[in-house]
Parts: C-alpha cells; sequence; structure tokens
C-alpha cells in the first residue's frame, strides 16, 4: 500500500514521537538495588577503576571501584562478574565434580553439571547460557 506524500510527515513524526517515549519509559525505569555496605567499604580509600575485593558470605568477589549510579559519588566494588546465586551450590551439595544436577530460580529450571568454582566450592553450570534458551 502506499502511503500519500501528504500524510508521510505525520507518519514519521509518530515514529519519533514512539521513540522518545520508549527512551523516557527506559529513564523512567528504578534504579538496582544499592550495592552493600561490603562493596563500599572495598572502595573507600581507592580511585574509580582500582581493583578490588570484597568478601560476601563464602565467595570472595574480584572487581574494579566504580560510582553507583545513583549519583551520590561514593565508590563501591563494582564485580568483575556477578556472583552466582546460592541456589547454584546449593544444588551441588553432597556431588562430586561432573555430577549431573538442577538448579531451580522461581519457576525455571536449568540443567547443568557440578563445576569447581574459583574457590573449590562446587556449583551448577548450565549447559547452555540462559540466553540461549
Amino acid at each position: 500500500m502506499k502511503i500519500p506524500f501528504r500524510r508521510r510527515p505525520s507518519l514519521v513524526a509518530g515514529a519519533l514521537l514512539s521513540m522518545l517515549a520508549v527512551r523516557g519509559h527506559a529513564a523512567d525505569r528504578p534504579l538496582p538495588p544499592p550495592p552493600p555496605p561490603e562493596a563500599y567499604s572495598a572502595c573507600a580509600d581507592k580511585k574509580v577503576n582500582d581493583s578490588c575485593s570484597v568478601n560476601l558470605g563464602q565467595q570472595a568477589i574480584e572487581g574494579t571501584c566504580a560510582l553507583y549510579e545513583s549519583g551520590d559519588g561514593q565508590l563501591f566494588c563494582r564485580p568483575a562478574r556477578p556472583p552466582l546465586p546460592p541456589e547454584a551450590f546449593t544444588a551441588c551439595t553432597d556431588k562430586v565434580a561432573d555430577a549431573a544436577c538442577t538448579v531451580a530460580f522461581g519457576d525455571h529450571t536449568m540443567q547443568g553439571v557440578c563445576a569447581a568454582y574459583d574457590d573449590g566450592q562446587l556449583f551448577c553450570r548450565p549447559d547452555r547460557p540462559p540466553h540461549e534458551r
């Protein structure tokens, strides 16, 4: 279907308004929860991009110091990779490396095998990354 020339500007304007509305909605979304106090303490005497380490529970998390998105000017230790959820470790309790495992996250489950984390503790490593499912 061919659109008459005189109607095209309104279509372009409508498309631009839609894009701005979507972009504005993304700006309105809430910030993620603030980092734990230990993450701030790890960067107390450091500068942006300095290396840092935070102990959360039994996990030592390596990262770099960064400014929190809220704009409060405080540095926190941003993990180099996100920490694994406790369910990943629980799924391999009383199992050996390479044993089959299943992790439940709410109403989703993932199949995988038990593998050693950095500290040697076993966790359930998915067969495929979640985004490939």
